[in-house]
């Protein structure tokens, strides 16, 4: 009840209080929060404080835990501004940064004392339909390569797989306030479908204090849960199975990271920015940095179509540089459609098609006509693009989005963010993102652009749609996987380069990350 209606502590101490006056005398219910955070720790379901440094430069934990100030910058790990007067009224100095780990080893062993649990543990192994069908992560390669590279692991399906999700966010809700709490979540993927991806599945690891989000310092944070990984793998942990009646020995595996793009270069060490940005083309990412825009862009999506393809002759309609050849589904769409409904509204700070887009195009020598204009009274004309709307194409464009009706839970009201007097949409969340790209877009779109422009992007839409369903068949896939690099060309032939940021160009591989790690849902 604490934690589902978010009862502080005062008001669920009142709340032992009154149950405790119905109970007969002598009854064992706790009488504050605190006698219930004691409980709570003899269950295994409590947590440890470390002590962290202040830049987050080391954790004060086992043969370090003593010392007064980080080895890297000599900072102590006190807090410095407290006066003599507090530190004796407390008996004790605060200190500066605290790390709060949640150990894994107890919550693991405790999916295997409960008979509800237990025998769903083993689903994976024994419980599924296996027709080659995609419905699970235990139906992609990877897990299928995993055990092929494992069989002493595979062999005893109650081991466990893990995901690992780690994300900012601001606990201070809507306040005006710069401050990024890392919360690091554990997913336990040997259950079932309909247990798999509940919040009572889910699993907190740690809390990585702010104000600032750890970034490059995240292995710091990460280094009680990797080191209790490291044992959970190599020693395993005694477990009684509730079901067999018996004691094993428990292993662990973490399959993949869950994460947003910029997250993806903390956790992997790979850089999510400049030229090689792309950590699935790696080297042979094209790229170009363009002189005006000052970004760079991501292009050439020509090397992924068939070798005999007429577009591949085609150097003056595309750029004329051509190489030879864990994503987040939602975050990639959410900055690809953030990306088109910016530049089809024309929304300034989003805008892909300025002074500065034309002349870089000038620059790559692409689309002549919509290059800049000097007329005779020295202004700057810029000829109309293909996919330029009027104001009154942009009003019916927003109508349409602001006046769709969806059954309640669907979404949230997406016709709140849409500003119809500014033409713009502000405010959308993730899933609203989802919703605009998957359901809304192609129907707000007809009528309002030429049919070379509303082609790609509907058939964009499709491909997102196709790809979070949640069973997914390998035939459909490939045909996805053929369907994007044409989709993308015809978005080159289309937009300017400024268009093709790296999110764009990640939908290249979404599809070989669903034939990986199967549904997109469960990461």
């Amino acid at each position: 009840m604490k934690c589902l209606g978010g009862l502080s502590n005062d008001i669920f101490t009142k709340l032992l209080e009154f149950v405790n006056e119905l109970l007969p005398p002598g009854a064992s219910l706790p009488k504050n929060t605190y006698e219930v955070k004691k409980y709570m720790n003899e269950l295994g379901l409590g947590y440890k404080k470390i002590l962290v440094c202040p830049n987050g430069c080391m954790l004060f934990w086992k043969d370090n835990e003593n010392l007064e100030t980080c080895v890297v910058c000599g900072v102590s790990k006190w807090k410095q501004k407290e006066s003599m007067d507090d530190r004796s009224r407390k008996g004790k100095r605060s200190p500066a940064k605290i790390l709060r780990w949640f150990p894994l080893k107890t919550r693991l062993q405790r999916l295997f004392i409960s008979s509800k649990t237990s025998s769903q543990m083993k689903w994976h192994a024994i419980g599924r339909n296996n027709d080659g069908v995609l419905r699970h992560p235990t139906d992609g390669m990877a897990w299928k390569t995993f055990d092929s590279q494992h069989d002493d692991f595979a062999s005893d399906p109650r081991n466990v797989r893990l995901g690992l999700s780690a994300d900012g966010f601001n606990p201070f809700g809507n306040m005006s306030i710069s401050y990024s709490t890392c919360p690091v979540m554990l997913v336990p993927y040997n259950l079932p479908p309909w247990m798999c991806m509940k919040r009572s599945s889910f699993m907190l690891s740690l809390i990585i204090p702010g104000p600032s989000p750890p970034s490059m310092n995240i292995d710091v944070y990460l280094e009680p849960l990797i080191s209790e990984l490291k044992e959970l793998w190599e020693v395993g942990a005694p477990t009684y199975d509730v079901c067999s009646k018996e004691i094993f020995t428990m292993r662990a595996a973490l399959m993949w990271t869950i994460n947003d793009f910029p997250a993806y270069g903390d956790l992997s060490g790979w850089s999510t920015k400049g030229r090689l940005i792309c950590p699935c083309c790696m080297g042979n990412t094209q790229s170009r940095l363009l002189k005006h825009g000052k970004k760079f862009s991501y292009m050439g999506h020509r090397r992924f179509l068939p070798s005999d393809h007429r577009w591949r002759m085609m150097a003056k309609t595309f750029d004329d540089n051509l190489l030879h050849h864990n994503l987040d589904v939602m975050h990639i769409e959410k900055n690809v459609v953030d990306n088109i409904v910016g530049t089809l509204l024309n929304i300034d700070t989003k805008s892909k098609d300025g002074i500065k887009v034309r002349l870089d195009l000038q620059e790559l020598g692409l689309r002549p006509q919509r290059h800049l204009v000097i007329t005779a009274a020295e202004k700057t004309y810029l000829p109309p693009s293909i996919f330029t709307m009027s104001n009154k194409e942009k009003e019916d464009l927003l109508k349409v989005i602001q006046n769709v009706k969806v059954s309640d839970g669907y979404s949230s009201n997406i016709s709140r963010c849409v500003k119809l007097q500014h033409r713009i949409i502000v405010g959308m969340k993730s899933y609203d993102y989802h919703i605009l790209m998957q359901q809304l877009l192609p129907i707000a779109l007809h009528g309002s652009l030429p049919k070379k422009v509303i082609e790609p992007l509907i058939k964009l839409s499709g491909f997102f749609k196709g790809i979070c369903y949640k069973t997914l068949r390998l035939e459909d896939l490939d045909q996805l996987e053929f369907r994007i690099p044409y989709i993308l060309c015809q978005l080159e032939m289309i937009f300017p380069p400024s268009f093709f940021r790296v999110m764009v160009h990640l939908t290249i591989h979404l599809v070989a990350e669903c034939k990986l790690g199967g549904p997109v849902h469960y990461r």
